[in-house]
């Protein structure tokens, strides 16, 4: 799954344009609820948190 990676460079990077320019809907690429229970089942529980 991409989530973690896609949530970190719209939400964990220092690079304005990136983080303003990419779209956080395609960190739900799989469903919102798929990916909300992935992230949650594999540990990325801050992630879970602030896109819930």
């Amino acid at each position: 799954m991409d989530s973690p990676r896609l949530y970190g460079a719209k939400f964990c990077t220092g690079d304005m344009d990136l983080g303003i320019g990419f779209d956080a809907q395609a960190i739900f690429g799989a469903g919102r609820g798929d990916t909300l229970r992935w992230l949650l089942e594999n540990g990325y529980t801050d992630e879970h948190a602030r896109l819930s």
